[in-house]
């Protein structure tokens, strides 16, 4: 009887290696996953009523009632299907007085597991220890409840001898098993759920890399030491190297001194001060040589813990702009001159803004 137990105990833990093998190879493949569970759950069935405790011929003891219901908790329907139709069929095979109640047993106990399963389901919790226990108690309390219809009251004696080992060993022995599939399908779901919010943030960076790098202007990132931390396309440019080489060294390393000295100059301004910086500065991009004016915010950043991380700068070309407006103002000074050179009277009268601007000529033509 002895050698019978550890054999079905050492079923069982075969059960568990075998279990979360296919577990983690079918997670996301629900179908497979739950035939070949069942087809595990049977077979380890299959393989404690070939180990049985005999107590008369044809009345067998084994582990069945433990493997079945535990089918139901971890596969469902389907797996609690397959594998109570495998022991069903072997235990009507191997007959005696005890089969239809062995088969009765099966039944049950793969019943029990599923409606579980779909009773803990609903609920907002998991299941707990307590609740694994309960149903390996009420799966037992079924299996004797069946011996007591074995014909000649023969389950009687069985349970005579049997009733401990079924009341205090197997509950605790299905509350494990659970236990174990449990962990395991939760370790499986958080690894899942890491990965996925690794993918998403990976698809976000990658999202994010495509835009900075889209964009027209220079952006870029220091540390509290001036220390390149990343940089767009359009700043590889301004340096006239890649990215990787610009990471982890400063402007010292790119530009002269007196350049590097306003950059670091108008960093250390933006960070007294806790706000974005405004200047503007006139570069020759290294790449190919060329001049642009730029206007350059520089904002502090911060983590969440309010601690200094660094230096956002984003530099947008303002080369044309000023030089229209330089245009523009050389235009007026030339109208201006060409009116009082011609003595002509004029004013202009902003309505919106409530001023007028006039000439002396103007003025002295009304007599003021």
């Amino acid at each position: 009887m002895l050698i019978n137990l550890i054999n079905n105990i050492a079923f069982l833990i075969a059960l568990v290696a075998a279990g979360q093998i296919v577990l983690r190879q079918f997670h996301n493949k629900s179908l497979n996953r739950q035939v070949l569970l069942g087809l595990l759950f049977g077979g380890v069935t299959l393989l404690g009523m070939l180990n049985p405790v005999t107590f008369v011929p044809g009345l067998i003891f084994d582990g069945r009632s433990i493997v079945l219901s535990v089918a139901g908790v971890v596969g469902g329907t389907i797996t609690a299907a397959i594998a109570a139709i495998m022991a069903a069929i072997y235990r009507y095979q191997l007959g005696g007085i005890g089969a239809p109640v062995g088969i009765l047993v099966v039944v049950v106990s793969s019943l029990l597991g599923v409606l579980a399963r779909q009773w803990w389901s609903q609920r907002q919790a998991p299941p707990s220890t307590l609740h694994f226990l309960a149903l390996g108690m009420v799966v037992q309390v079924s299996q004797l409840a069946a011996f007591t219809q074995i014909p000649d009251q023969a389950g009687y004696a069985f349970i005579e001898k049997a009733w401990w080992i079924l009341l205090l060993l197997y509950p605790p022995a299905t509350m494990l098993l659970c236990l174990i599939f449990r962990d395991q399908e939760q370790q499986l779901e958080d690894q899942q759920a890491f990965q996925a919010a690794q993918e998403a943030a990976m698809r976000e960076r990658s999202m994010l890399r495509i835009l900075i790098d889209t964009l027209p202007d220079l952006i870029w990132l220091k540390d509290a030491k001036g220390i390149y931390l990343v940089c767009n396309h359009r700043f590889e440019q301004f340096f006239g190297a890649s990215e990787q080489k610009i990471v982890g060294k400063t402007d010292y390393d790119f530009v002269d001194k007196a350049l590097a000295d306003s950059f670091r100059a108008n960093d250390s301004a933006a960070m007294a001060k806790n706000s974005p910086s405004v200047n503007e500065e006139e570069i020759i991009f290294l790449f190919d040589g060329h001049r642009e004016l730029l206007q350059t915010i520089k904002i502090p950043m911060r983590d969440e813990n309010g601690q200094l991380i660094g230096i956002l700068g984003i530099g947008n070309d303002i080369t044309q702009r000023n030089k229209a407006e330089r245009a523009l103002e050389n235009s007026e000074k030339q109208l201006r001159f060409v009116l009082e050179g011609a003595e002509l009277g004029f004013w202009d009268w902003d309505i919106a803004a409530g001023t007028v601007y006039r000439n002396e000529r103007w003025a002295t033509m009304l007599g003021y």
